[in-house]
């Protein structure tokens, strides 16, 4: 999916991802090649439905449970972001 596209070798941080505006952001950099982070504060099956949504258009997601106003929340988003891109990206 992300091969030629604009955003390929990017990583975006989405939060609210789960619904609404954040969920048709985080579709939205997903289809120009991001890999995404999907940040919801609470409900997980909202970001895995927007993660699974983004890998069944050939995409790489990961989903994180937390407060953006939250210190853990925002290491754990840091981690995601670390763990895709290293995934999708591998260093050579």
């Amino acid at each position: 999916m992300a091969e030629g596209k604009e955003l390929a070798g990017k990583v975006a941080i989405v939060t609210g991802a789960g619904r609404n505006i954040g969920r048709a952001i985080a579709l939205t950099l997903a289809e120009a090649g991001a890999a995404v982070v999907v940040n919801v504060r609470s409900n997980k099956a909202e970001a895995d439905g927007v993660v699974g949504e983004i890998e069944k258009a050939g995409g790489k997601a990961i989903a994180i449970l937390g407060d953006v106003g939250d210190d853990k929340t925002g290491c754990a988003r840091r981690r995601g972001a670390e763990k895709i891109r290293a995934h999708r990206y591998p260093r050579q």
